[in-house]
């Protein structure tokens, strides 16, 4: 309908109207030039293109209001992993003197932009989303480039890209930051500096080697089968660990608390990190906590557990972690239950490292807790619960104290029963107990 609408403000001359959808319109447009200020669209899916189409400057240079250029494939290959070659093929040729007034420019989304950057003089000031997916982009730009208004990147299989920007000039990014399947080996420092990032995807860059301390936002940080990653450094996951406020909602009881895990990310590895204290094989492990080891520096538990998730193509997880903390007389105890469903779109290679962190907020008694005990199920929605090789859990705080917490003794528990998918713990009428649920 809105379509037809749009059609009939030219019916002859589909350079006169305000979007353009259609490859034989788009294609009409651009090759007898014109497309004029009136087009405020473009969107020009490539599955639908038979033969090659021309972008030059002389075509765009009246689209003085241009506010969205969307040259995308709908064969998207999240789909299908095997086969990318295919998706690098872009019927459309970007020519040297190719360029576009960036007064009005919102969206700019170019599958397979053929050069090795962006123009020198790109300064879209107005910009809030940039896709070049299965682009040549080799380096995106030198320098810094103030872009306040950018909030959405993605550069997902621009195999060639060997230098990521920086993003000190574009901090309003808060959205997601897709530099999947490329070939850098570092990333900037000044990534740290996106205060409002939710989302980094790094999956299969491997060569990757390490990762920079992370801005404390993000709740999605995807690094499958990145397998140059060095060890996944404390520092790095404290990095990651929220400021939040510690606030308590209070539901249908005093009792009950709600919160979110600060962060479940899988990683490339088949051993537990050594800052990760005290790990056992199996799915279940429980200690004492040591002496006032719940105190103003303490941010969170550690939570890890090592599996190989094999499957064809991509999967919807479960990863679940049950905590139950108690007294030594239990007279007092709480419970957290912290669980993410998590998409995996590229096939697991090897084993990889699941790591939650789960603060505790604010539990009355907290420091009255003298034994913990923490179980991990990871469960696929296709073929049920898979198995869990090692497990390891650390108490994390805001400077170098938990190195004098690390003589925590372990006692190894057998895994839990395959049929069992969730751990309950009974809560007893005039018990002093707490439930966290993540």
């Amino acid at each position: 309908m809105g379509r037809e609408i749009v059609r009939q403000q030219s019916l002859q001359e589909p350079g006169e109207r305000s979007r353009l959808w259609f490859h034989e319109d788009i294609y009409d447009a651009l090759k007898r030039n014109t497309a004029s200020d009136k087009i405020e669209g473009i969107f020009l899916n490539l599955s639908h293109l038979e033969e090659t189409l021309n972008f030059t400057a002389q075509a765009f240079s009246r689209m003085s209001k241009l506010r969205l250029l969307k040259v995308y494939n709908s064969e998207d290959t999240s789909r299908n992993f095997k086969d990318t070659s295919n998706k690098e093929k872009c019927r459309v040729n970007f020519s040297m003197d190719f360029i576009l007034c960036y007064d009005c420019l919102r969206c700019l989304h170019l599958h397979g932009y053929s050069f090795k950057s962006l123009p020198s003089d790109f300064n879209p000031k107005n910009l809030v989303e940039l896709s070049l997916p299965y682009s040549h982009i080799q380096q995106l730009w030198k320098g810094i480039k103030v872009l306040e208004k950018l909030k959405f990147i993605d550069l997902n299989h621009s195999k060639y890209l060997i230098e990521t920007p920086d993003f000190s000039g574009v901090t309003n990014l808060r959205r997601r930051l897709y530099l999947g399947w490329n070939d850098f080996v570092t990333l900037p420092s000044t990534i740290s500096q996106l205060s409002n990032l939710q989302v980094l995807a790094l999956e299969n860059c491997k060569r990757l080697q390490a990762l920079p301390v992370l801005p404390s936002c993000l709740f999605k940080l995807d690094v499958e089968n990145c397998t140059s990653l060095k060890d996944f450094s404390s520092k790095v996951f404290k990095s990651l660990l929220p400021t939040w406020g510690l606030e308590k909602r209070k539901l249908k009881d005093d009792h009950y608390y709600r919160s979110f895990p600060a962060l479940c990310t899988f990683i490339p590895r088949n051993r537990i990190p050594d800052w990760i204290r005290y790990q056992i094989s199996g799915s279940k492990v429980k200690a004492e906590l040591p002496p006032n080891w719940f105190n103003s520096n303490f941010q969170a538990f550690a939570l890890i557990f090592v599996s190989f998730p094999q499957f064809i193509s991509c999967i919807m997880l479960k990863a679940h972690a049950s905590v139950h903390c108690t007294s030594s007389d239990n007279s007092s105890s709480f419970d957290i239950s912290t669980g993410n469903l998590i998409f995996i779109k590229t096939k697991l290679e090897s084993d990889h490292l699941c790591l939650f962190g789960v603060p505790l907020r604010m539990i009355i008694h907290c420091s009255q807790m003298t034994h913990i005990k923490v179980s991990f199920k990871l469960i696929s929605w296709d073929v049920g619960p898979i198995e869990i090789k090692r497990c390891g859990v650390c108490l994390v705080y805001n400077n170098n104290e938990d190195e004098n917490h690390s003589n925590l003794p372990m006692i190894q528990f057998n895994p839990l029963p395959n049929e069992s998918t969730v751990v309950l713990e009974e809560i007893h009428e005039g018990e002093n107990h707490w439930k966290w649920v993540f």
